[in-house]
């Protein structure tokens, strides 16, 4: 569900949500071992895509009546939500999409 790197020690860490959205778990690249994460602040889609912006990953939640970014900063691995304008939301969207579609160099 993400990938990013922990600007405060270097490390990278893999994100996954399991079948329950409750159930998250991390993983350093460094260490190994995954570890249980506190639930974010309300349920996200498993199909909804990210994107780590300097030391956060961040997922677009448009869906189910929320208009909010979640993130999870890697270094302190706690979530949090980011509030968004209504109006802004499509604008977000077509950024992100267009994130995700760029050509990988």
């Amino acid at each position: 569900m993400g990938f990013g790197k922990d600007e405060v020690n270097g490390s990278y860490k893999v994100v996954t949500m399991l079948f329950d959205p409750n159930r998250w778990l991390i993983v350093s690249i460094r260490g190994g071992n995954w570890r249980n994460l506190s639930p974010p602040p309300y349920k996200i889609e498993p199909t909804c895509k990210s994107v780590c912006v300097n030391g956060s990953i961040y997922w677009l939640n448009v869906c189910h009546r929320y208009n909010k970014i979640l993130a999870l900063d890697l270094h302190t691995e706690e979530f949090r939500d980011v509030s968004v304008p209504s109006s802004w939301i499509s604008n977000i969207v077509t950024l992100i999409s267009q994130i995700f579609c760029l050509p990988l160099l």
